[in-house]
């Protein structure tokens, strides 16, 4: 346990970088493994604010994730607004697009909407006794089950020629905040000390393959993904990062909300770039897109963290002193 305190920040920033990773991953690559990286961000989301009750007041805690979700998002909300036709209404403005399916969102806004989601949530759920953790990870998982079971029977969402017919089965099995708030919970429950804690590396590796396994040998299965996301955010948390990888992994992990969003902007663009001069050969291509992708993503969240995210952190710290928020 003590490993696993003196670890905890580079754990969670090395957790941070594999989870963008994988995201930039899938949607560059078409690797499927990568679109669970959403799921570990809300894992590490849950674990950070597990506790926030015992430090500051619901208002102060809510007041402080909107001064984090809401400046880049509202910008990239404009963006896409003219770019994409995304209507700038009291949904999509105040992030709560995701709470049904058929409200057009900016790139990746669903897992944003779920975070402000997940927050409020833990106001409204108030002090997380282990029965009311229990009880969301029971019925989320429940809830995978059921609509996994549902879309594979109709041959999977990608299988359905009409657009919002797949909409509403990505939503139904991937996105919604209620498939997906297990992943919130289970790790508040980790951070209360309401599950046995796995520190054994090998015991966590071998359950992240057989999770792999099972999920290749059956499809991408959410439910699955409990025990391996798990997995893989405890590995991060009890391994034993050098200086180098700790300054590397602190650089992408501060700057992950900047990253995530500019590789959206980017895809279109670098994708026709790297298409004109790969025409035929795919391997090379994904492996250039990805790297190109990442890697000006990374160059954008260092300006966007710069010019906006930290900026509109340190007004908010002061206005939050000058407002009294307990």
């Amino acid at each position: 346990m003590q490993s696993m305190l003196t670890q905890r920040n580079s754990g969670v920033d090395l957790a941070r970088t594999l989870a963008i990773f994988g995201v930039v991953l899938v949607h560059t690559t078409g690797i499927g493994f990568g679109r669970f990286g959403v799921q570990l961000f809300f894992l590490i989301s849950g674990y950070l604010l597990a506790d926030f009750q015992k430090y500051e007041s619901a208002s102060s805690f809510l007041f402080r994730r909107a001064a984090r979700l809401f400046p880049l998002y509202v910008l990239v909300l404009f963006y896409f607004s003219f770019t994409k036709s995304i209507s700038i209404d009291f949904f999509n403005v105040f992030l709560f697009a995701n709470i049904y399916w058929n409200f057009p969102q900016v790139p990746g806004g669903w897992s944003i909407s779920s975070e402000w989601l997940f927050s409020l949530f833990l106001v409204v759920l108030g002090w997380q006794t282990r029965l009311k953790i229990w009880f969301w990870i029971v019925l989320s998982i429940v809830a995978q089950v059921i609509s996994g079971l549902y879309v594979y029977s109709l041959g999977g969402a990608d299988s359905v020629e009409n657009s919002s017919s797949y909409v509403f089965l990505t939503w139904l099995n991937t996105t919604n905040p209620l498939i997906n708030i297990s992943f919130f919970m289970i790790r508040i429950a980790v951070k209360r000390e309401f599950v046995p804690l796995l520190t054994s590396k090998l015991q966590l590796i071998a359950l992240s393959l057989i999770c792999v396994c099972v999920d290749l040998a059956i499809g991408h299965a959410m439910v699955i993904w409990n025990l391996g996301i798990y997995s893989i955010f405890l590995l991060c948390l009890t391994s034993e990062i050098g200086d180098y990888s700790k300054r590397i992994v602190s650089f992408i992990g501060k700057r992950t909300y900047g990253i995530f969003f500019s590789h959206f902007i980017l895809l279109e663009p670098v994708s026709n770039l790297v298409s004109n001069h790969f025409e035929t050969i795919s391997f090379v291509r994904n492996i250039c897109f990805f790297i190109l992708v990442f890697a000006i993503s990374v160059f954008c969240g260092w300006i966007t963290w710069g010019i906006v995210e930290s900026p509109c952190l340190k007004v908010s710290k002061i206005l939050h002193a000058k407002l009294r928020i307990n």
